[in-house]
């Protein structure tokens, strides 16, 4: 059983996001939030994340959160895992700053 403090909600939905060391200008990487809270968001996205990864985040205008829920603009990579090892998709847990 989970023990979390703050609750989440399943979502799918895009977002685009620049590594702190990326270039000015440089095109986001795309990713896919699979669920939102008020501290954070896990997402799936093709590359591997270290964690403590800063990420600089933005949606889409016409793919927003659910209604009550906010992406914050910036957040750090908490956990990544690569569920199945021959599949290049990565899961990604962020922790907004």
């Amino acid at each position: 059983m989970e023990n979390r403090k703050v609750k989440r909600k399943n979502v799918l939905f895009s977002l685009h996001y620049a590594r702190e060391e990326d270039r000015v200008g440089e095109e986001g990487r795309d990713a896919t939030v699979m669920d939102i809270s008020d501290r954070g968001i896990r997402f799936e996205t093709i590359e591997r994340l270290p964690v403590g990864t800063r990420l600089k985040l933005k949606c889409d205008h016409d793919e927003k959160p659910p209604e009550g829920h906010t992406v914050g603009e910036e957040g750090v990579v908490v956990w990544s895992i690569q569920p199945e090892p021959d599949v290049p998709l990565f899961l990604v847990g962020l922790k907004y700053v």
